[in-house]
């Protein structure tokens, strides 16, 4: 699935999994995998490649700010697993490099917009 997400690849097949209700499923499985390292690093990574999609679509109009803080738990995990080696064929660039362009568009996209918005106040 993480392959399936990667940044620049099939943008319908990242919005039909949002659409279907796959990020919160993906955020339930990284939530329920402590005893799985490679579990967790999987969801984490197809969460991190989700996120823009999910950043771009009409869902974001909802109230997604719980979705958010699993996002931002998915990208702690990444960044202190970044320094680990794995058996499963994701390297720590990979790791490193889709964790930055997510905190990137969570920044420009969520957090920029409320302090935009704040500003009207």
């Amino acid at each position: 699935m993480a392959r399936l997400t990667k940044k620049g690849t099939n943008e319908k097949r990242c919005h039909e999994i949002i659409a279907s209700g796959g990020i919160k499923s993906l955020l339930t499985l990284f939530k329920a995998s402590s005893e799985s390292k490679e579990l967790m690093m999987v969801s984490a990574l197809t969460v991190v490649y989700l996120l823009p999609s999910l950043l771009d679509s009409d869902v974001q109009n909802a109230n997604l700010s719980h979705v958010h803080m699993g996002v931002i738990e998915c990208l702690q995990f990444l960044i202190r697993i970044s320094r680990e080696s794995t058996d499963i064929g994701i390297s720590s660039c990979e790791i490193r490099t889709a964790s930055a362009f997510a905190m990137t568009n969570l920044w420009f996209k969520v957090l920029g917009e409320k302090l935009r918005s704040s500003d009207t106040l």
